[in-house]
């Protein structure tokens, strides 16, 4: 992360994706629902446990690093991104905004959650981008889900069709109505897994 020092514009406003900061040293995602004061004493916290220093500019670090993960018009000072559609940046920001977006939408059965990854791991828009174990990044989804887990969950990875990780979408409730180029098996087809599909498009 780069060290200039970026400014949210509306520090008691809570930004897209939430008030979150991964520690760069233990790769932990941390996360507040009250405010960003919230979330320095929980970094502060997290830090002191794993008996790590406290960095003098830490209100700094992490603004800068809420300030990169939101849109330029909420920021105060520029930004100078380097983001392809489908980064880690990238899908760690469609996946935070897309558990944001369905925290009132209801899990489906670990079944039905099963059959979807499987789906997806013969899917050949599962792209592996990042170790999800070593980065912490599966401890992170289930936080938001509640713990729920697949038999497949160290094959699954990232869907390169909507940029957001399969863990965190197979137990979802939720339309992906908004994804428009999907294999004709994918579950995400028209809300559904992949019943609309026409018997044509089922045998190709």
């Amino acid at each position: 992360m780069k060290s200039e020092k970026l400014k949210l514009r509306y520090k008691t406003m809570e930004p897209p994706g939430g008030w979150t900061y991964r520690d760069k040293d233990t790769n932990v995602w941390i996360i507040s629902r009250v405010n960003f004061a919230d979330l320095i004493d929980k970094v502060r916290e997290h830090r002191n446990s794993n008996e790590l220093a406290i960095p003098d500019d830490l209100e700094n670090q992490v603004e800068t690093f809420i300030c990169y993960r939101i849109p330029q018009d909420l920021v105060i000072g520029k930004i100078e991104r380097k983001v392809t559609p489908h980064s880690l940046h990238a899908i760690q920001k469609f996946t935070q905004e897309f558990l944001q977006t369905i925290q009132n939408v209801k899990v489906i059965s670990p079944d039905k959650a099963e059959e979807r990854a499987k789906i997806c791991l013969a899917c050949p828009l599962n792209m592996s981008v990042v170790c999800m174990d070593c980065n912490g990044l599966d401890a992170w989804i289930r936080s938001w889900n509640g713990n729920r887990k697949t038999s497949v969950d160290d094959k699954l990875h990232a869907c390169l069709a909507d940029g957001i990780f399969v863990q965190a979408s197979i137990h979802a409730d939720a339309e992906f109505t908004q994804v428009k180029e999907l294999p004709a098996k994918c579950w995400k087809r028209n809300g559904t897994d992949g019943t609309n599909a026409t018997n044509e498009e089922q045998e190709s």
